[in-house]
C-alpha cells in the first residue's frame, strides 16, 4: 500500500497537464498509461499490459488514446523511453511510428553503491 500511495504523490506533483488512461473489459483493467503534456512535447510513461491479455490490441489502444488527446492539444512531439530488452514494447511502438533517437544508461557512485 505505501508504493501505491508513494506513486499517487509523484503523480499529483507532476505540474504539467497529464491523463491517466486505463483500458477496462469485461470490468478488469487490462492495459494503461500516462501520457504528461509539456509545451508541444508529450511524454509517454507507464506503459502497462496485464501479461495474460498482450497481443490483442490494448496496448496500441491506450497509446492512440493518448497520443490522440495530445495531439488535440496541439502537442506534435511524442517521445517514451523501453528498455532496450523489452522486445514486445518496442515491436509495438515501431508498429506506431516511433524509432530510436538514443540509448542511455543508468550509474551509481561507488560512494552510493556502499551505503
Amino acid at each position: 500500500m505505501e508504493k501505491h500511495q508513494a506513486h499517487r504523490e509523484i503523480l499529483q506533483a507532476i505540474p504539467s497537464k497529464r491523463l491517466l488512461v486505463s483500458l477496462v473489459k469485461s470490468g478488469q483493467p487490462v492495459a494503461c498509461g500516462l501520457g504528461v503534456l509539456e509545451n508541444r512535447y508529450f511524454g509517454l510513461f507507464d506503459l502497462v499490459t496485464d501479461p495474460h491479455q498482450r497481443n490483442k490490441g490494448y496496448g496500441a489502444q491506450v497509446v492512440s488514446s493518448l497520443l490522440k488527446w495530445a495531439q488535440d492539444l496541439d502537442a506534435w512531439y511524442p517521445y517514451l523511453q523501453v528498455m532496450g530488452q523489452n522486445e514486445p514494447a518496442r515491436h509495438l511502438y515501431a508498429k506506431l511510428g516511433f524509432e530510436n533517437a538514443y540509448q542511455y544508461w543508468y550509474r551509481i557512485s561507488e560512494s552510493q553503491h556502499s551505503c
